[in-house]
């Protein structure tokens, strides 16, 4: 079915209001140009300006956003190794997650060989794309508390401060309704942005190679509609985006249908907890960078990288037992209850699966609670893979046996090898950004090869999983993508 545009419709059409979304959405409002923001959740409109006392009271806040209907969020996978349900609260990540960003070093850019992708930008491009996207996400840094300090010195590697997302009260991360709710200060008349929650968007439609609108479901009412527009960018996250994609028939409209779903990254995580004979400890301090910092482990070979991954090391503590999720406590042999005050400090090693055969997300036979077709989350494992969590283990065990001290203990508190829910939630790469459609799926500026108007804006677009948190580059590419649908939009092509 085709799609009318009338003049009531909106400009640009986005799907997904995490920090991808909200990204794209509010550099065009400030561009003056409008969007409707579909999203598949129910959106925190409270949170925005909101002042918390402490981490746990906005956790508690945000709760009610975690919960997901599963039946509409159904998926095919081995479900002992990927949880793909926690990342479909609104507005994403964005409301789980610790506020966390990382510049990925050099090496990231420089390597290509072997199973590893090539970005096609070069290092000075992402460092302007990287300073947009830190001013964008109010990027703060934290101070190194004295234990970080000493384990620099006693493993001679560098210990970097924590650098974050932060609200206005510092207490808790920067969330997309915070600038999806502000109003911007630019030249000129603002667009506008509309957010319409608990709406899921069921496929793009296009005619011949141009983008004409979305089909979409009304989740109160079930009700399914169209809406028209000439630009539609998707950013939902790289596993519902491969599936729209995937139900849009556009296979005879674009020569990169082949690749779409099919080099699916990630980033496994060996997690440690060092258990500290300190005194007991009532809080954790209020504010998001307490006793945080990164160990981006500069000195490890590049020969080693190019062949098994990169990973850095986040350190988070010392906090109190119960700042901690039960498994955790549970793998630690710590009582949620009687241990609740026993000092410890999360050691967690992030790293980077390569591109492989044997990890991809494509279309199952099965339907979810919307009858659309559930996606399938094929994952195996590489020798490389075994090989990167083993030196992942090996040095993040290191690094908690050194915090623990003497009296001390260090326990790994999760399985390495799992992904999503399981163990970290940073999927990515099934539609790779590049320069030709014979290794990529989108052009420079993230548009789908061959089909005018249709952008993505999520992590969809990583070339490789890079060794590092996510959520900074994934800001910086939906920038790069609402200036590609800028200059599209001015010039009317």
């Amino acid at each position: 079915m085709r799609s009318t545009k009338s003049s009531t419709d909106p400009e640009v059409v986005i799907v997904g209001s995490g920090l991808s979304g909200a990204a794209v959405a509010d550099t065009l409002r400030r561009r003056g140009i409008s969007s409707v923001i579909f999203e598949a959740g129910a959106i925190p409109y409270a949170l925005a300006g909101q002042r918390f006392e402490s981490m746990a009271e906005y956790r508690d806040f945000v709760r009610p956003c975690w919960e997901v209907n599963e039946t509409n969020w159904n998926y095919e996978a081995d479900r002992n190794v990927f949880d793909w349900i926690r990342v479909r609260a609104a507005g994403g990540r964005s409301l789980r997650w610790r506020g966390w960003l990382a510049k990925p070093q050099l090496e990231n850019f420089t390597i290509a060989s072997g199973p590893r992708g090539r970005w096609p930008f070069a290092p000075a491009e992402m460092d302007a794309l990287y300073s947009r996207a830190f001013r964008w996400l109010n990027a703060t840094s934290s101070a190194l508390n004295s234990r970080f300090i000493d384990l620099a010195d006693r493993c001679n590697e560098q210990v970097c401060p924590k650098i974050a997302a932060a609200s206005i009260d510092r207490i808790r991360p920067l969330c997309s309704i915070d600038r999806l709710a502000k109003e911007p200060r630019c030249r000129g008349r603002a667009g506008r942005i509309v957010v319409r929650e608990q709406v899921a968007v069921t496929r793009v439609i296009c005619a011949g190679n141009k983008t004409e609108g979305v089909e979409y479901c009304e989740l109160i009412t079930g009700k399914t509609r169209h809406i028209g527009a000439s630009v539609v960018v998707l950013a939902a996250s790289p596993i519902e985006t491969t599936r729209l994609l995937l139900l849009s028939d556009l296979e005879r409209q674009t020569d990169a249908w082949a690749l779409i779903g099919k080099n699916y990254l990630d980033h496994i995580a060996a997690s440690y907890l060092a258990i500290l004979p300190d005194r007991p400890m009532e809080s954790s301090g209020a504010g998001l960078l307490q006793g945080s910092a990164t160990m981006p482990l500069a000195g490890r070979s590049r020969a080693f990288r190019e062949a098994y991954g990169g990973f850095t090391i986040e350190l988070n503590g010392p906090n109190p037992a119960s700042f901690y999720e039960s498994e955790i406590l549970s793998a630690a042999g710590l009582d949620p209850v009687e241990d609740r005050h026993v000092a410890c400090i999360g050691v967690n090693a992030i790293g980077e699966l390569l591109r492989s055969p044997k990890r991809s997300v494509s279309l199952a036979e099965g339907r979810d609670g919307l009858l659309r077709p559930m996606p399938n989350i094929r994952i195996g494992w590489e020798e490389s893979d075994l090989t990167l969590a083993r030196k992942m283990e090996s040095e993040a065990e290191l690094i908690a046996t050194i915090l623990a001290g003497k009296g001390g203990r260090a326990v790994k508190v999760r399985k390495t090898l799992t992904l999503g829910g399981t163990g970290t939630s940073h999927e990515a790469g099934t539609c790779p950004i590049g320069l030709a459609d014979r290794d990529s799926v989108t052009y420079l500026d993230g548009r789908v090869h061959g089909i005018g108007g249709l952008y993505i804006a999520d992590a969809s677009l990583f070339p490789t999983a890079l060794d590092c948190h996510p959520t900074l580059t994934v800001v910086a590419l939906a920038l790069n993508t609402a200036d590609g649908i800028t200059r599209r939009m001015r010039i009317g092509g």
